[in-house]
């Protein structure tokens, strides 16, 4: 209260009840969220859920607030919301068994901050439709590559062109691509633009590395542990692997 201010009837017998009404009320309906979200923050974070914090009243009288860690509560709620939001609209995007594996393994896993972006992005703009896995936004991906789920985060980079329409693309496990890579399946004919040659079959072994900016042209095959340089185009196969290959054309340079 203001010094010298005074209190009048609303002030001295109203507001201070009509204030313990509306927070007990408010903490009443909200109750349900709030146990939740403790149990979640208890569960991933330990205690204490709510801690005490002192304040400054009036005439310097120190009094004392109860707080839920805000920070990390928002956090979960935010990855509490995202998982439900994807588990609610999954049959309408995904295969059930592409949610599964290490990027999946608890609600603040960050699959699931993958998903709903691409779900959003899906109904906004239709991007990636008939893709039944996440993809980011910012890359194109056809829907005919076996992977592994934990490698689904190869799917969520920027400026990816995954061409399926003709051909599979087999990725081995615990192969990393980077941004902007291309894979193709099927070239355009010479003589005929419009016309697409038939397609081939590309596979990339496990533990591969494919630097950004690559391509790989239809047909090619890539051993176990084959690293393909930044910017290469391999237009041919290197199926023995443990090898880096780099260059336009892409070369074998080094034997790992």
């Amino acid at each position: 209260m203001i010094q010298g201010h005074k209190a009048g009837f609303y002030e001295k017998y109203i507001k201070r009840p009509q204030d313990v009404i509306l927070a007990v009320a408010a903490l009443i309906m909200l109750s349900p969220l709030i146990g939740i979200l403790a149990v979640l923050v208890g569960c991933k974070m330990g205690t204490p859920v709510i801690f005490r914090q002192a304040r400054p009243g009036l005439g310097g009288k120190v009094f004392y607030i109860y707080k839920f860690r805000m920070r990390k509560v928002m956090k979960l709620f935010i990855c509490v919301i995202e998982w439900l939001f994807v588990k609610i609209l999954q049959p309408f995007f995904y295969r059930k068994r592409y949610l599964k594996g290490k990027w999946f393994e608890s609600i603040t896993a960050l699959g699931w901050r993958w998903a709903a972006t691409d779900i959003v992005h899906r109904i906004l703009f239709q991007t990636n439709l008939g893709v039944p896995w996440p993809v980011s936004p910012y890359m194109k991906c056809g829907n005919n590559i076996e992977f592994h789920v934990d490698d689904i985060n190869n799917f969520q980079g920027a400026g990816n062109y995954f061409q399926t329409f003709a051909g599979k693309i087999t990725i081995g496990k615990g192969t990393y691509i980077a941004q902007n890579v291309g894979i193709i399946t099927a070239n355009h004919d010479l003589m005929e633009p419009d016309v697409h040659q038939q397609g081939k079959e590309v596979i990339l072994g496990e533990k591969c590395w494919i630097g950004m900016n690559a391509v790989i042209l239809p047909g090619v095959k890539l051993g176990d542990h084959t690293v393909v340089g930044a910017g290469s185009v391999v237009t041919k196969s290197f199926e023995e692997g443990y090898c880096v290959v780099a260059g336009n054309p892409g070369r074998q340079i080094r034997r790992l």
